[in-house]
């Protein structure tokens, strides 16, 4: 049922309950290999067929189905059925619509569903992604807390400091309010900075993961989550600007000839 990409021997011998077809690159035709099956057997299997390294394939085995017996559960939790047309007959005499239809009320027994390719997979590539979001905000939530703090803590120390600065400003003719917005443009450009070399670094790291996955799959497609980068672009500008703006407006509410006198 699936396209795999043999390179040698045949998936055929796959039978009995000593034999294993195998991933490029640690096993050749005809060597034994030594594994351990789904309740801690060891096993020595001969390979039969190898196939072609693959992202998909590359940590994968195939075991003929009568080695589960005794090892594993007996019931899979997929099985792939090919149709043809529905005006093909087959050696049974039913046609193909019959058998989709058998196929149905058989998984519907069984507490499971017949589903089209495209479904299955969408399906799949959605708990995929969900389990990849869940697992990046485990991993990278709290990173994001400590880096918000982290920018906040250094532009209320680097704002606190430049207290000489703005009475200078406020000396030489700008309005409180002209200062304030001075100080919201650049934490507005320290963010755009940072911004932009973060995706620049980004970027080269995208470009070596796909070129090192070149090997392992036909294509290696970008996907962008703009979403969650815009979401925390904006709360890394939000933070930027309130953590500027706040202390500079507590400290030009002095006057300026009383500012000028704070020491740094």
């Amino acid at each position: 049922m699936l396209d795999l990409p043999v390179v040698d021997g045949n998936l055929a011998d796959l039978t009995g309950t000593a034999t294993i077809a195998v991933p490029a690159g640690r096993w050749k035709l005809g060597d034994t290999a030594e594994i351990w099956l789904g309740d801690a057997t060891p096993v020595r299997l001969r390979v039969v067929a190898v196939f072609d390294r693959q992202l998909d394939l590359d940590e994968t085995v195939l075991l003929p189905w009568d080695l589960r017996r005794g090892h594993a559960s007996q019931v899979a939790d997929t099985v792939y059925l090919r149709f043809a047309a529905d005006s093909v007959v087959t050696a049974g005499g039913a046609t193909v619509g019959a058998a989709r239809a058998g196929a149905a009320a058989i998984a519907s027994a069984g507490g499971a569903t017949v589903v089209e390719t495209d479904d299955y997979l969408s399906a799949a590539g959605e708990q995929e992604a969900r389990t990849n979001r869940q697992g990046a905000i485990a991993m990278l939530g709290m990173a994001l807390v400590y880096t918000g703090i982290a920018i906040a803590n250094t532009l209320v120390m680097a704002t606190r400091d430049r207290a000489r600065e703005f009475a200078t400003v406020r000396l030489a003719g700008a309005t409180r309010r002209q200062v304030l917005g001075l100080v919201g443009i650049e934490a507005v450009l320290v963010t755009c900075v940072g911004v932009l070399l973060a995706a620049v670094v980004t970027a080269v790291t995208a470009a070596g993961a796909r070129h090192g996955l070149a090997d392992l799959a036909p294509s290696v497609p970008v996907a962008v989550p703009w979403l969650p980068l815009g979401a925390i672009i904006l709360a890394c500008l939000a933070t930027a600007v309130l953590a500027s703006l706040v202390p500079a407006a507590l400290l030009l509410r002095r006057p300026p000839a009383e500012l000028a006198g704070v020491r740094e």
